[in-house]
C-alpha cells in the first residue's frame, strides 16, 4: 500500500509547475513535515524525500489533514489555487477520528478558501470518510487500487486544477412553501425552511456538472405553476466578488398519463433512472457494511424493478439493471473480508463517479 502512496507522490511532485508551491506532511502515530511548503525548485529532493517515507503504526489522519491544511495557509494565495491532497492507505485511528468532527474542519477550511482532494489507496481505508471529506472539502474522491491508475487519476485532478473556471459553485433552491426537495442525488445539501443550498465545489473551463433533486409537490390543478427559483454563485479565481445568475422554476402539472409521455424529457428521465439506480446501490453497499445483506438485496430488488418499469429503457438503463444483477451476485457469494472490502469500495466509487458525472 505504501509503495502505491509513494508512487502517487513521486507523481504528484512531476506534475507540479513553476512557481507552484508544495509541502509534505506525513503521518502515522505522529504527524512530521519532511517538506514544508516552498516553492518547489529542487524536484530532486522532494523525490529523495518521498522515498524516505516509511510505514508507521497508527494513522492520525486528522493531524495530518489539519497540518496540512496549516502548511497551505502559511502562503495562502487568494488569486491562486489552495488545495491540499490528502492520500490515505489506512483507518483513523489516532487523534479526531470523529467522521462528523473531520467532515466539519474540512468545511469549515472550505469556507475560507482551502479545497481538499482525497486518495483511498489499497482496501483498509475507510471509503465513506474519505468521499464525505472531499464533499465537504469541496474537491474530488479517488480510489486507488492499481498502480497503473495513478497517472491518470493525478493527471485529471491537475487538469482540473490547471482550467479551474469557477470556484465555490453553490446552488440555492427556493422554492413554493408546499414543495418538499427529498433528495439531491450525489450531494449532500443543507436546508433552511423551503431554500436548499447544495455546495458543488470547483468548475473546470468547459466543463458540465449535473445536480438531480427529487421533490414532491402538492396536488394542483392542471396547468404551468411557478414553483421557485435556482440560484448559481460562483467566484472567479482571484476575484473576491461572488457572481450569480437565477432561473424561475416552474411545473407543468398534467392529468393524463399519455400526455405527460409525450411532455416527457427523455435524457433527463434516462438520468432520473441511472442516478437513482446508483443512489440505491450505495444504499444497499451502506447496508451490507452493517451485516444486513437481505436488506441490501431488497433495496437492489426494488431499485432493478423501478429500472425495468422505466419509461425510458435505453443501453444506460440497461447497464444499470445489470450492474444491480452483479452486485446482488456478489453478496450473496461467500468471500473473504478482503474480497468484500474490494468489492465493496469499487460500488461505491463507481456509483459516487456515477452520481458525480460531468
Amino acid at each position: 500500500k505504501i509503495d502505491f502512496v509513494i508512487e502517487a507522490a513521486h507523481r504528484l511532485v512531476d506534475a507540479l509547475q513553476y512557481g507552484d508551491r508544495f509541502a509534505l506532511v506525513t503521518y502515522d502515530d505522529r504527524v512530521e513535515v519532511p517538506i514544508p511548503s516552498e516553492a518547489l525548485e529542487d524536484r530532486r529532493r522532494a523525490h529523495r524525500v518521498i522515498d524516505g517515507i516509511r510505514p508507521g503504526g497508527a494513522t492520525n489522519l486528522g493531524g495530518g489533514l489539519v497540518e496540512g491544511f496549516r502548511q497551505v495557509r502559511r502562503n495562502f494565495d487568494a488569486e491562486g489555487i489552495n488545495r491540499v491532497l490528502l492520500l490515505s492507505d489506512g483507518l483513523a485511528n489516532r487523534g479526531i477520528t470523529s467522521p462528523e468532527e473531520l467532515s466539519r474542519i474540512v468545511a469549515g477550511e472550505g469556507e475560507r478558501g482551502l479545497s481538499v482532494t482525497t486518495f483511498g489507496v489499497g482496501y483498509e481505508f475507510n471509503e465513506d470518510l474519505l468521499s464525505g471529506l472531499a464533499e465537504s472539502g469541496r474537491g474530488t474522491y479517488y480510489y486507488i487500487d492499481q498502480a497503473q491508475r495513478i497517472p491518470d487519476m493525478l493527471a485529471r485532478e491537475f487538469s482540473t486544477l490547471q482550467s479551474l473556471y469557477a470556484a465555490d459553485v453553490e446552488i440555492t433552491i427556493e422554492v413554493h412553501a408546499e414543495v418538499v426537495i427529498h433528495e439531491v442525488l450525489g450531494y449532500r445539501f443543507r436546508r433552511d425552511g423551503n431554500r436548499y443550498v447544495v455546495n458543488v465545489g470547483g468548475l473546470s473551463a468547459g466543463e458540465r456538472r449535473r445536480v438531480m433533486c427529487r421533490l414532491a409537490p402538492p396536488r394542483w390543478a392542471r396547468g404551468s405553476h411557478r414553483i421557485g427559483q435556482v440560484q448559481v454563485r460562483y467566484q472567479l479565481p482571484g476575484e473576491k466578488r461572488p457572481l450569480a445568475t437565477s432561473q424561475e422554476l416552474r411545473l407543468n402539472w398534467l392529468d393524463d398519463r399519455k400526455e405527460v409521455s409525450r411532455e416527457m424529457n427523455r435524457d433527463i428521465s434516462e438520468r432520473s433512472s441511472v442516478f437513482q439506480a446508483n443512489a440505491a446501490r450505495q444504499r444497499a453497499a451502506a447496508l451490507v457494511d452493517k451485516g444486513d445483506v437481505a436488506g441490501a438485496k431488497q433495496v437492489l430488488g426494488e431499485s432493478k424493478a423501478k429500472l425495468e418499469a422505466a419509461p425510458v429503457q435505453s443501453e444506460e438503463v440497461r447497464k444499470e439493471v445489470g450492474a444491480n444483477e452483479s452486485y446482488d451476485r456478489a453478496i450473496s457469494a461467500p468471500m473473504s473480508p478482503a474480497e468484500q472490502s474490494s468489492i465493496q469500495k469499487d460500488i461505491k466509487y463507481e456509483s459516487y463517479k456515477k452520481l458525480q458525472q460531468k
